[in-house]
């Protein structure tokens, strides 16, 4: 748990201290502000659903593949 927690680490933060060095308070209003915190806050543009919104698009989409998730 650790150990992966520590790869994503590894692999986003570069990333994310790159774009505030590059953009500054630009990349934090429209990255973190708005995508980030605004999307975990509520809903954006007009688009709704419910906390479980994104299982339902998994199983639409995902067809055969959401039968076998479930034994890998």
């Amino acid at each position: 748990m650790l150990l992966a927690l520590a790869l994503a680490f590894a692999v986003a933060l570069p990333w994310h201290i790159w774009s505030i060095v590059t953009y500054g308070r630009l990349f934090i209003d429209q990255y973190l502000v708005f995508h980030v915190l605004g999307r975990f806050a509520g809903f954006l543009e007009g688009h709704e659903g419910g906390p479980f919104y994104y299982f339902g698009m998994y199983r639409y989409n995902a067809g055969w593949f959401a039968f076998f998730m479930p034994v890998v």
